[in-house]
This record gives C-alpha cells, sequence and structure tokens, in this order.
C-alpha cells in the first residue's frame, strides 16, 4: 500500500491545480460490491485484472482484498497525482489511453469506468481491440441507443441482452449444429446505479454495470484490428498471391516493358 492514501474528496482540488482531472469519479461502493459478488460467481482463479482508467486504485485494491481469484493487477492512468496513490503491487502499462493497443495487452478481465464525457470513444476502442475473456464497463445507461457501440458489439460477435442466439446455436462440440453456429455470448446489465450520491464525488449520472463474456481470443482480436486497419492493402495482396503464376507474370511483364528502352534500363534510356 502507498504510504499515504489520501481520500478522493482531498485528492480532487490538488488534480483540478494540476489539471490533472480527468474526470475523476471513483466507482462507488455499491458498484463495487455488486461487481465483486459477480466475479464470485464465476469462480476465477488467478486471473489476470486490467483497469483502465484506474484512478487511484480503487477498484484495484477491492478485487484484490475480496479475494476473488486475482493474481496480477494492471492499470492504464494518465495522471500522475493518481498513479502515485497506486499500490505497488499495481504495474502501470501505460498512461494515455487513446495511444495504446489493446490487442497486445492480453489479461484475463478488464475493467473501466471510463470518462463519461467520452465514454463512446472509449467503449468502442475497448469493444474492438480487447484480448481479455471478460470485460466489465460502467457507462451511462443510455449506451445501448449508441450506434458506434452497437457496431462494436456486432463487430465482435456480441448479442445484446434481448436479441435471440441465430437458429440452430449449440454448445455441444458433439452437436453437428456447433461446428456451423456457436451460440455466442451476450452483454449483462449486472445492475442500474446512480452516482447522486456516491461516497467520493457525486453527480447526476445514471449507469449501467455491465459484464460483456468475449467471443474470441488475442489472435481473433488482432485479425479483426488488421483487417478493419488495412483491409484494402490484405485483399489486393491475397488477391494477387493467390494466382500461382502472379510472380512469373510479373516477370514477364517487366521482360516485356525491358525490350521497350534501349538502354540498359528505363531511366538510362531517358
Amino acid at each position: 500500500m502507498p504510504n499515504t492514501l489520501t481520500p478522493p474528496r482531498q485528492l480532487i482540488p490538488r488534480l483540478k491545480a494540476d489539471d490533472q482531472d480527468y474526470e475523476f469519479y471513483p466507482t462507488t461502493g455499491e458498484i463495487l460490491s455488486r461487481l465483486i459478488t459477480h466475479m464470485q460467481s464465476l469462480e476465477f482463479r488467478g486471473a489476470s485484472f486490467l483497469d483502465i482508467g484506474a484512478g487511484n486504485g480503487k477498484v484495484l485494491r477491492a478485487v484484490k482484498e475480496a479475494e476473488v481469484g486475482i493474481g496480477s493487477l494492471y492499470a492504464i492512468e494518465k495522471s500522475p497525482i493518481l498513479c502515485g496513490q497506486l499500490d505497488p503491487e499495481v504495474f502501470v502499462i501505460g498512461t494515455d489511453f487513446k495511444e495504446q493497443t489493446l490487442f497486445a495487452k492480453e489479461v484475463n478481465i478488464l475493467f473501466s469506468n471510463p470518462p463519461y464525457s467520452v465514454y463512446e470513444d472509449w467503449t468502442e476502442k475497448i469493444l474492438r481491440e480487447n484480448a481479455a475473456r471478460h470485460v466489465y464497463l460502467v457507462i451511462p445507461d443510455r449506451w445501448a441507443t449508441d450506434d458506434r457501440i452497437l457496431q462494436a458489439l456486432k463487430y465482435r460477435g456480441i448479442l445484446l441482452p434481448d436479441d435471440p442466439q441465430p437458429e440452430d446455436a449449440s454448445d455441444d462440440p458433439r452437436d453437428w449444429r456447433f461446428h456451423r453456429e456457436r451460440r455466442r455470448p451476450r452483454v449483462e446489465i449486472v445492475g442500474s446505479f446512480t452516482f447522486e450520491r456516491s461516497e467520493d464525488r457525486t453527480a447526476r449520472a445514471r449507469v449501467h454495470l455491465l459484464h460483456i463474456p468475449m467471443a474470441s481470443d488475442k489472435d481473433d482480436a488482432f485479425e479483426r484490428f488488421f483487417d478493419e486497419q488495412f483491409g484494402d492493402l490484405k485483399a489486393r495482396f491475397e488477391g494477387r498471391t493467390k494466382d500461382p503464376d502472379y510472380f512469373e507474370k510479373r516477370e514477364q511483364h517487366k521482360r516485356k516493358f525491358d525490350t521497350l528502352v534501349v538502354g540498359e534500363n528505363y531511366p538510362v534510356a531517358l
């Protein structure tokens, strides 16, 4: 533990004075209690836990002390003041969230209570890039009407709470339907909360605690990211290399071109 753990209400003036108040609204005790209860039901063993926007480490301390099967603790936090409040056993793996490549952060559980002015940006990036097995988010309850978030969930093959499973979906590898269409994970609304009575910093925000079991692993997260960023280049390359005669044809075209100029090559002919 740090030598002196400053209460959040005393930290806020310091954060504002140093221009480090990046919407620091610590997760409430009520939300933490529900989070821990839910994690206990999943029976984790030695799981790694990453908190994005970790603040003063309140969530990291809570999950560690609750003995819910957490091993390694990781954080991404921008404020040096708040990083100074983290337990020594927490490994800070990044500061500016926008600069992070999440598919390279291979953890079992990812948690985030993001700044609500940019929660859409954070949520979309987390959903599209993460390589975790489980994601917990504390975000405004209007998330379900945000097109970017809905598209990110669809991109990772995740259903909304009331979406039906695809026809013939199965969880049983012995079932022939399993190899055609597996049952897809879905968003779970663990609870609805407000910050109006927060013990640390009040706000009018009404939020959901979401649990999102991810449908894919690190390799799939990277492949999806690569396809999205470099899809056109990949398609052109694969289109060429799938032709077994591509390299021979390229040499033939080069030889034909060389015969059209006088000199060792085109630049010399010029």
